[in-house]
């Protein structure tokens, strides 16, 4: 996660800056797939029109009736407005 903070090269962005200045954000995942043991990579651009200001993606990690951890990756693209305490 890149916190937002006056270190930041985004800090005072608004889409309009974003847009004159070509900006690109790029985003690197990666993980461990547990069946196969392997080290899965993604990785995608957004230009400055496809970013989505004042939203935040829908927390995926929860709780199952075990007790365990679990990963909803069916909402793993979702995303909703974000409230003004979040932003």
């Amino acid at each position: 996660m890149h916190p937002i903070d006056a270190q930041s090269p985004l800090d005072g962005a608004i889409p309009d800056s974003l847009k004159a200045a070509n900006a690109e954000v790029i985003v690197i995942i990666a993980g461990m797939d547990e069946t196969t043991s392997q080290t899965i990579h993604s990785r995608h651009s957004f230009v400055a029109d496809e970013i989505l200001w004042n939203y935040r993606f829908e927390d995926i990690l929860g709780w199952i009736t075990d007790g365990y951890r679990a990963i909803n990756d069916t909402q793993f693209d979702q995303v909703r407005a974000a409230s003004s305490s979040e932003t």
